[in-house]
């Protein structure tokens, strides 16, 4: 059961990575150089090295791209949308088909921020990983903080 808990928490810790360095979302046009700065400043904490960090930002090089080129995508979908509403009498089966479609595409990127996040965990030692949770759970708390979602001197919680 403890080594269960344990896989979930370093699972969790990676994607949080992920998505805290900023896999998120790509865009703007200074993203990218605010996002390496993060994933930087993380790498550098965990003392990752040059050959983890290499295979890290290729990784994170991946993923922004394969989001990019879904950028254009989910913009024709919302014209296709807006398209659909301005119709005399919408028809609820394409409706749904388009949220279904939409819902289809999410599920892909998160799979494979999934992936990239496995591929992380596997780059990483034990000890890093170990490190990057607790950074990680640090900056949740942060961010809980100043959104007001963690009263000052309370553990974190989701």
């Amino acid at each position: 059961m403890k080594k269960n808990k344990l896989v979930v928490l370093v699972g969790l810790a990676v994607a949080s990575f992920l998505l805290l360095t900023g896999f998120r979302h790509a865009g703007g046009p200074h993203h990218g150089a605010f996002l390496d700065k993060k994933i930087e400043r993380a790498l550098d904490e965990i003392e990752a090295t040059e050959e983890q960090r290499a295979q890290i930002l290729a990784i994170k090089e991946r993923v922004v791209a394969s989001m990019q080129a879904r950028k254009g995508e989910r913009q024709a979908m919302k014209q296709e949308m807006l398209s659909i509403w301005t119709e005399e009498n919408p028809d609820p089966a394409k409706v749904h088909a388009k949220v279904d479609e939409r819902l289809d595409a999410r599920r892909a990127a998160a799979h494979e921020m999934a992936d990239a996040m496995i591929e992380v965990h596997r780059i990483l030692t034990p000890e890093q990983r170990a490190e990057l949770a607790q950074l990680i759970e640090k900056r949740h708390e942060k961010r809980g903080k100043r959104h007001g979602y963690v009263k000052e001197g309370a553990p974190a919680q989701e």
